[in-house]
């Protein structure tokens, strides 16, 4: 390679850098995201995880300042847990996930951290179903596909807790702990 060719490079890849937008999360007012979602169960002292999906409906820039951009979303979520012997949860819910994405010098690129709240119920085929929450903290990444679309890869720990209910087979009661977990998605959000 030519010292220039290099120095061009060098000098595309300045003026690359030297974009700051968060554009890529917030360039329309509402997005609407679909992503696969992993999340986990604890029953019996194991923890199981569970394969879904999630939607959820964003507000964008509901504050922007020099250094990001806040926005809400709010959802709904399912799992499949799957445990042994055919024992099975399915997990379903609704969600509040505020989100700060940072400028960066990428008009492409977005890190951000997130929270989630969410409203969950678990019904089984091993005990009756119950209502429960989960709240926890994340982040990930965003990176626009194009202008309207967005490819999003998040995590978040959990803490979950379903209420008391009982055994289908014997009707003894069971109380679920309260436990870690974890969720992972990945996604794409359209701008509306």
């Amino acid at each position: 390679m030519t010292c220039t060719c290099r120095a061009q490079l060098t000098a595309l890849g300045l003026c690359l850098l030297s974009a700051t937008s968060a554009a890529a999360q917030s360039a329309q007012p509402l997005s609407l995201q679909v992503s696969g979602l992993v999340g986990a169960i604890t029953f019996r002292d194991t923890l199981q995880p569970g394969a879904g999906a999630e939607a959820q409906l964003r507000v964008n820039r509901v504050l922007a300042s020099g250094g990001g951009v806040l926005s809400v979303g709010v959802g709904w979520q399912y799992t499949h847990h799957t445990f042994a012997a055919g024992q099975f949860f399915n997990v379903t819910g609704v969600f509040v996930e505020p989100r700060y994405a940072f400028v960066v010098s990428s008009d492409r690129f977005f890190p951000y951290l997130s929270a989630r709240f969410g409203l969950l119920r678990q019904s089984s085929n091993v005990i009756n179903a119950s209502s429960g929450y989960a709240a926890g903290a994340g982040g990930g990444i965003g990176y626009a596909l194009g202008r309207h679309v967005n490819l999003d890869i998040g995590a978040a720990a959990l803490v979950q807790k379903f209420q008391s209910t009982t055994i289908i087979a014997n009707g003894n009661p069971y109380a679920f702990s309260r436990v870690p977990g974890y969720a992972f998605k990945v996604g794409l959000s359209v701008g509306l």
